[in-house]
């Protein structure tokens, strides 16, 4: 029982249906911001206009970053059903992202450059819908 009123107390509380969607607004803002790092370092990589050990430092912090982001707005409470299902089209789009952003950390760590100019395509993608999301909710 005091296990359950200990977890209870770590779900972010969202009172209402707008204060959810401020809250999916700032997730979406996020992610977009470290999928387009992910992604602009990605291109810069292909030009050899940056060095492959700093190109893999930010990609990684940019993934540990995203990965925190998913992870917070996960544990938030939808108020209502409307809420419901602004939270499982963020959470796919956000799933979409993190698997973007480890294919370009893989691609990048192997200097396979098919698979890296893949990763550009794939991260602008997600960084536009994250960004339509934003926009969407905010």
């Amino acid at each position: 029982m005091c296990a359950a009123l200990v977890l209870a107390g770590c779900v972010s509380p969202a009172p209402d249906e707008a204060s959810f969607s401020d809250k999916a607004a700032m997730t979406a803002g996020a992610a977009a911001s470290e999928v387009s790092t992910v992604r602009l370092t990605t291109q810069l990589l292909l030009a050899d206009r940056l060095q492959r050990n700093y190109g893999d430092v930010t990609i990684s912090a940019s993934e540990d970053a995203l990965s925190s982001v998913s992870q917070t707005f996960s544990v938030v409470q939808p108020p209502d059903k409307t809420s419901d299902a602004v939270r499982t089209e963020l959470e796919q789009l956000l799933g979409d992202a993190e698997d973007a952003v480890a294919a370009a950390r893989i691609a990048n760590r192997r200097d396979d450059h098919p698979a890296m100019r893949k990763a550009v395509h794939d991260l602008g993608k997600s960084a536009t819908q994250l960004q339509a999301a934003e926009k969407k909710y905010g």
